[in-house]
């Protein structure tokens, strides 16, 4: 009778280095796993593929030293799993206090060079055939997906633990005989409402007010958001709920960040609008069903990034990438990718959205514009003249209050200017909502955390000779405002609140 490592060996698990492709399929298996609920399978066919193509060249390279399969396996094998799970790796050492001081990159990045090049010099001198540890790690990995696969299976009748809305039915109906006027959700993002700014800084940002309420809009002086956080503020004002079992507040994380990938792709606001004849146009940072994002963006947590984010090209991105786009070491393409591309998107964007409202259209449209401004990288200043990358960079360390409002200046001069155009562009009078996900988020003293809610808000209701909104109306009731006054709808308004999120 044959035994399991016979069986084993009789497969070829002992001969061919077969971990090198288990190992990224696992990878990325594993990955999809631990977002099954949140995580469409499409995206992640084209990042298995590239992991595999980048494992068969890395383990060409070590054939090419080593001319041994076994030995080229096992060094690929080890590159491979500290790129794949550097980002676990440090966020367990510095869970650990007393270990935490000796997880900068010069130690950690100078332990994995020192590891590979004694691992390099064992393999080139040792005479061993390296079958059973070539054995072992194929059965690992053979194991390892195994046991993924039929969680995978399972996972659908699990009642797994995840977050959703308050409310599981919210009471929308149809309105055939409503007004359908073309409808513009400006999202700008960490725009704060000019009394925060004034209150707290002592900015004057009231000539932008003052400017909106000429051209017929309701300011909300007193408006707030319900979360401080980007993603979990869209999910809530695109469901018009708030989010019911987060795990920990205090410590969110990147499953965290995907179930709100999957409220927003998935929301009540485009879907009303959908039923009611409406054409959604996204101009957003996230893929909305049926209208995937346009645009590309690099701070946010989205799709595959979920997955990605942990290993060690990512992480150095996050973390050093700053150094290479200015100064000696500075490489150009580098510095275009990480400091204008956010800020440039946003400028074409709202050209694009102005060059829209001229087009006639049959039906009305929605459109989703997510502006990543006065959000860092603030690339301009009051005056829309180009800042240096070395300022440039020291926002990411340290975004200075100055700054900030020269930003908010910037945005106010170019939303003013695309409202404009807009309403003069418009056959029909739109309404035109311009919102902050959240106000100007400034770490200390503490006692500014209040700030991070203080969002502006104003909005554009053609033929309105009254106020509709509450002056301190907060994110999660703006659509329910707005489908109340305008499509018949008699959605109840929630208790305005604020829930402070800390990232894990």
């Amino acid at each position: 009778m044959t035994s399991w490592k016979d069986r084993m060996k009789a497969a070829g698990l002992s001969y061919g280095p077969w971990y090198i492709l288990l190992l990224p399929v696992f990878f990325v298996l594993h990955g999809w796993k631990e977002n099954y609920y949140d995580l469409a399978v499409g995206p992640l066919i084209p990042l298995t593929g590239l992991y595999l193509g980048v494992s068969i060249l890395i383990y060409g390279i070590f054939w090419l030293i080593f001319r041994n399969p076994r030995r080229a396996g096992i060094i690929t094998f080890f590159v491979l799993s500290v790129h794949f799970f550097f980002g676990a790796v440090q966020d367990m050492l510095l869970s650990v206090p007393a270990l935490s001081p000796y997880v900068r990159y010069t130690y950690l990045l100078g332990f994995i060079f020192l590891f590979l090049i004694l691992l390099f010099v064992w393999l080139k001198g040792t005479k061993r055939k390296l079958a059973r540890l070539n054995f072992y790690l194929n059965v690992l990995l053979v194991i390892f997906l195994v046991t993924d696969m039929i969680s995978i299976i399972v996972l659908p009748a699990v009642n797994k633990n995840r977050f959703t809305l308050q409310d599981e039915h919210v009471p929308l109906r149809s309105c055939k005989d409503c007004p359908r006027p073309d409808v513009y959700f400006f999202l700008c993002d960490e725009f704060a409402s000019s009394a925060s700014l004034k209150d707290t800084w002592g900015f004057d940002n009231s000539g932008f007010d003052s400017s909106l309420r000429k051209s017929g809009f309701q300011v909300m002086e007193a408006s707030s958001s319900n979360y401080n956080f980007t993603q979990f503020s869209v999910a809530s004002i695109l469901n018009m709920d708030y989010l019911k079992g987060l795990t920990d507040p205090s410590a969110v994380g990147l499953y965290d960040y995907q179930r709100c990938n999957a409220l927003i792709r998935n929301n009540r606001v485009v879907g009303f609008f959908q039923s009611n004849g409406y054409e959604i146009h996204n101009y957003s940072i996230f893929d909305l069903e049926g209208y995937p994002t346009p645009l590309h963006q690099n701070f946010l947590p989205l799709k595959t990034r979920i997955i990605t984010e942990q290993t060690l090209l990512n992480r150095m991105k996050r973390d050093l990438a700053h150094l290479l786009v200015a100064g000696r070491f500075r490489i150009e393409f580098l510095r275009q990718w990480l400091l204008e591309n956010n800020t440039f998107d946003s400028n074409a964007v709202l050209n694009e959205v102005v060059r829209e409202s001229a087009r006639p259209s049959v039906n009305p449209r929605f459109y989703y514009v997510h502006l990543l401004m006065p959000h860092v990288p603030h690339l301009y200043d009051s005056a829309g003249n180009r800042r240096s990358d070395s300022l440039v960079i020291m926002d990411y360390k340290n975004v200075l209050p100055e700054t900030y409002m020269g930003s908010v200046q910037y945005t106010s001069r170019r939303m003013q200017g695309a409202i404009d155009t807009i309403l003069h562009n418009s056959a029909k009078p739109p309404v035109i909502l311009v919102m902050g996900d959240h106000g100007f988020r400034m770490e200390e003293p503490l006692t500014r955390r209040k700030d991070f809610f203080r969002n502006m808000n104003a909005v554009y209701l053609p033929g309105r000779a009254k106020s509709v909104f509450p002056d301190s109306v907060s994110a999660v009731n703006q659509f329910r405002i707005l489908f109340n006054t305008l499509y018949g709808q008699r959605l109840p308004l929630l208790k305005d609140s604020t829930i402070l999120l800390v990232d894990k």
